[in-house]
């Protein structure tokens, strides 16, 4: 053991050292049962994949690729045997591996790459659960669920799935620095209990799915992760109705909460809105691809220009109650701290107002509770905004509205700021797509 530790050691300062002179990382890999094999090293960015190099492996399924010092960190594809492939993360280290084609993940040895040792320590475990996760889904699919027998599978079933959710937070909890996490965070994806129908699983996947994808990290672009959930994601929203009504409602809300992921990221939202875009222009759903591709995205950026943001505004007394003004003229006073209240704060022509207040119509039912009342503010001496007639709408001064601005810390709008059960605290939604989370 202790010869090996030794050889491993020089390995690495060998390959350390041979990489420092050019300024490259080197990446040795063994592929036992491949001889003389065509080996690839494929790349990715967005929904795009390239070939960046091919060699030839040894007799004993040896092979070495160069990553240049300026190669940028992410999920790389190492294909061979025509069709078959690993996937390794390069994030500006030497990487040694060896394994058998026969057993690719089962047999993985990292021997040098901390990345590819945590992210394989994951895949193996994933992959060692899933095959005894799917024997039990198939078993239970063929039984009578008031049989004891799918009682016993359904609580193994719950106990693996229990069993790879903790492994993967202490995983993620122990190695929150290493860039294997953004791949494995991906990866995961929301398990419906068994004894649900086919239907009522395929709408708990729909509803649970964006809890467990998180875009807004944009070096999932390096990678083939994000397009592979979009089209995972849409594909379990297809699953849900057959009617061209319902089912186009349905894939809207599935791009909105695609969308609603990639918050705050601006380059991850608009790579995703030019995807379905060019996604569902191809399927023939011009109407729902144009919908997308006119969204004003970043969303809800306006600034209110009267709102300096000064630090004197911010120390003032916190305001909790406010007086305000009807379209009519008529005055009341609000709490802001009413548990009942949901107060939407617009910039006058805010080119988000419009578009935030009809998803929050749509979704504020499940985000700030159905019972609440919507109190709209703008600033006095504005016109009315482009709101339905029916909204009813309210002004304060601009002193307060700024001091009001001013104290949630932050300065765009439209912001709508409620009473989170969840927390017992006061939260804000500055984007109408947060809303669909």
């Amino acid at each position: 053991m202790r010869q090996l530790f030794l050889a491993l050691f020089l390995c690495t300062c060998l390959l350390t050292f041979a990489s420092a002179k050019d300024n490259s990382y080197i990446l040795n890999g063994k592929i036992t049962g491949l001889t003389d094999s065509k080996i690839l090293l494929q790349g990715f960015y967005g929904d795009k994949s390239f070939r960046l190099d091919s060699v030839f492996a040894g007799k004993s399924g040896e092979f070495t690729f160069r990553f240049a010092s300026t190669a940028a960190p992410g999920q790389y594809r190492i294909i061979f045997s025509k069709n078959r492939f690993l996937d390794i993360i390069f994030n500006r280290e030497n990487i040694v591996f060896e394994t058998h084609a026969a057993t690719v993940i089962d047999s993985m040895k990292v021997l040098a790459s901390a990345e590819n040792s945590v992210y394989y320590r994951y895949l193996k475990f994933r992959v060692k659960s899933q095959i005894r996760i799917d024997q039990l889904r198939r078993q239970m699919y063929t039984s009578d669920s008031t049989l004891p027998v799918f009682r016993e599978s359904r609580e193994e079933y719950l106990s693996l799935i229990s069993q790879e959710e903790s492994f993967t937070d202490i995983l993620l909890r122990d190695y929150t620095g290493l860039l294997c996490t953004s791949f494995i965070k991906i990866d995961r994806e929301p398990r419906p209990d068994p004894i649900l129908s086919r239907e009522e699983a395929n709408r708990f996947t729909f509803s649970n799915y964006p809890a467990h994808f998180v875009f807004a990290d944009t070096t999932l672009l390096r990678s083939n992760a994000v397009s592979a959930k979009i089209i995972a994601y849409l594909s379990v929203a297809l699953s849900l109705s057959h009617h061209p009504d319902t089912l186009s409602m349905l894939l809207e809300n599935a791009s909105w909460r695609i969308l609603a992921a990639a918050l705050p990221s601006e380059t991850m939202t608009k790579f995703i809105q030019q995807y379905l875009v060019n996604g569902f222009n191809k399927l023939g759903n011009k109407a729902l691809a144009e919908k997308i591709r006119a969204l004003p995205l970043p969303c809800c950026g306006c600034t209110h220009p009267a709102n300096k943001g000064n630090q004197k505004q911010r120390q003032q007394k916190p305001v909790e109650k406010i007086t305000v003004k009807s379209a009519s003229g008529k005055s009341q006073s609000i709490s802001l701290n009413d548990k009942n209240n949901m107060i939407l704060l617009l910039e006058p022509g805010c080119e988000w107002n419009i578009l935030f207040w009809e998803k929050l119509q749509q979704f504020s039912g499940g985000t700030a509770g159905s019972q609440k009342k919507l109190v709209v503010l703008m600033p006095e001496g504005n016109p009315a905004d482009e709101l339905p007639a029916h909204t009813e709408k309210y002004f304060i001064p601009e002193e307060t509205f700024n001091r009001l601005l001013n104290q949630t810390g932050h300065h765009t709008l439209p912001l709508l700021l409620y009473y989170d059960e969840s927390t017992g605290k006061q939260a804000m939604i500055s984007s109408w797509l947060q809303l669909v989370r």
